[in-house]
C-alpha cells in the first residue's frame, strides 16, 4: 500500500509540472524589420568588387572587407554629390556602412591616395 501512495504522490507531481494553464516566457527579441539587404564589397590591390550588380531603391549594409595588403576605404556617392564613406580599412579588416540608396547613378570607389585611379572604382545604378 505505502508503494501505491509513493508511485500515486510521483504521478501527481509530475503531471503538476505539465499544466497547459502555466503561462509561456515573454518573446525573446525581435529582429530588426527593415535594417536592409546586405552586401559584401570587397577591397582589394586595386580592385572593388561587391557581391551585386543590381540595386533597387533601398536600405543597404555593405560589408566592406579589405583582403588587399594596404589600407582601403569605401566610398558611395550619388550623382548629386550625397556619400556615403567607410573608415579606413587596414589590410585583413572590414568596416560596415549602411545607406539608402534612392533610383539613380552612384559611384563606388576606394577614396584613399591614388587607389582609385588605380582601378578602384565601379559605377552602379539604382532602380525605383
Amino acid at each position: 500500500m505505502r508503494r501505491v501512495g509513493l508511485t500515486f504522490t510521483a504521478v501527481t507531481l509530475l503531471l503538476a509540472g505539465c499544466d497547459t494553464n502555466t503561462p509561456s516566457p515573454p518573446p525573446g527579441p525581435r529582429p530588426v524589420l527593415g535594417s536592409g539587404t546586405k552586401v559584401t564589397a570587397t577591397l582589394t590591390d586595386f580592385h572593388v568588387e561587391l557581391s551585386q550588380q543590381s540595386f533597387r531603391a533601398g536600405t543597404y549594409t555593405f560589408d566592406v572587407r579589405n583582403t588587399g595588403k594596404v589600407t582601403h576605404s569605401l566610398e558611395i556617392v550619388r550623382e548629386d554629390q550625397t556619400d556615403t564613406r567607410s573608415d579606413n580599412i587596414q589590410p585583413g579588416h572590414s568596416d560596415q556602412i549602411t545607406v539608402a540608396l534612392t533610383p539613380g547613378k552612384y559611384q563606388v570607389f576606394c577614396p584613399v591616395g591614388n587607389h582609385r585611379s588605380q582601378g578602384m572604382d565601379m559605377d552602379i545604378t539604382v532602380t525605383s
